[in-house]
């Protein structure tokens, strides 16, 4: 009598099957992790635009700049101008650049950017005469156009006409839906 143990090959076969109807099923929800991860650095990158502008106001207060239209405040050796203590856009290189992290890896400035998993590009945002923002659009994104952070100057439309909306905060939006 031969007394030899082990899998019969029906048993192999099962479980081989098993095995791909769970990977089958789980691999997908693990190829969505940088999905998820771009978006939480649109996310993340609009946090930190709020944060630097309450603290750039804050400041602003204590310095009593609050009541000026046009002032300047240091923000880490770099003038950033101010409208009554908010930090006002005029362009990428006078607000992007000095108050978000200079870590950012953007395409059009930075090279070495292969590694990351989020590489951005900088678009100016104008509306009729006013510069209203900039948009930070994640290039690696399954669709960068649905996978950005605006950040637009506080505006108020008057006849179709924009205009500074002085002394208020800057609005952040985020699109995550095309990360």
């Amino acid at each position: 009598m031969n007394n030899i143990k082990g899998f019969t090959l029906i048993e192999l076969i099962s479980v081989i099957v098993i095995l791909g109807v769970l990977s089958a099923t789980a691999l997908p929800k693990y190829l969505d992790l940088s999905s998820s991860s771009r978006a939480a650095i649109i996310e993340s990158l609009g946090g930190s635009v709020i944060s630097a502008s309450e603290m750039i106001h804050a400041r602003a207060l204590a310095e009593g700049q609050a009541n000026a239209f046009n002032s300047t405040t240091d923000v880490n050796g770099h003038q950033v101008l101010l409208h009554f203590g908010y930090p006002v856009i005029l362009d990428d290189e006078s607000f992007m650049h000095n108050i978000i992290d200079t870590s950012i890896c953007f395409v059009d400035r930075d090279s070495g950017c292969e590694g990351n998993n989020s590489v951005f590009a900088m678009e100016y945002v104008p509306t009729s005469s006013v510069y209203d923002g900039v948009k930070l659009l994640d290039t690696k994104a399954r669709s960068p156009e649905q996978c950005y952070l605006l950040i637009r100057n506080a505006t108020y439309v008057d006849n179709g006409n924009y205009h500074y909306s002085v002394g208020d905060p800057l609005t952040v939006i985020t699109e995550t839906s095309g990360c």
